[in-house]
């Protein structure tokens, strides 16, 4: 569900913290490496779920109310840098066939207020649903 996320999007994540991130490896035998099948971004009272639909390879996005994971939650290592960012912006974008297969993001990191770089205002993180597999690639943008 990507329709009207931009609403939910603003309300519910833009600006909040990530606590915990929740990631089901696409391949269970490389854990490293950042192929996901799923990936869940919690904040405070509500979670932005990102997979691929089987049929298209386009990302799923939908941001839900949750509460945070139980237990222990062990982060993978692809996704350890954004622990403790801040959601600001995203984009969806289509490849040439029309289908919504690329979200890219931007987080703030609360303890760097630098003025080095473009901060939140520029895509640091994309995240593709890779053809004819239920994937999705992580790659730093810049």
């Amino acid at each position: 569900m990507i329709m009207g996320i931009q609403e939910e999007y603003w309300e519910h994540i833009e600006g909040k913290t990530i606590v915990a991130i929740e990631a089901q490896p696409a391949l269970p035998d490389d854990v490293d490496r950042a192929l996901f099948e799923t990936i869940n971004f919690y904040v405070e009272g509500f979670c932005l779920r990102l997979g691929t639909n089987s049929d298209t390879d386009e990302i799923t996005l939908s941001i839900e109310a949750s509460a945070l994971p139980g237990g222990s939650v062990e982060t993978a290592k692809a996704l350890k840098v954004l622990e403790g960012k801040e959601f600001f912006w995203l984009w969806l974008a289509e490849n040439s066939q029309g289908y919504r297969d690329t979200v890219m993001m931007s987080f703030s990191d609360p303890q760097n207020t630098g003025e080095d770089s473009l901060g939140p205002v520029a895509p640091q993180f994309a995240f593709v649903g890779a053809s004819g597999i239920q994937m999705l690639l992580l790659s730093e943008v810049g």
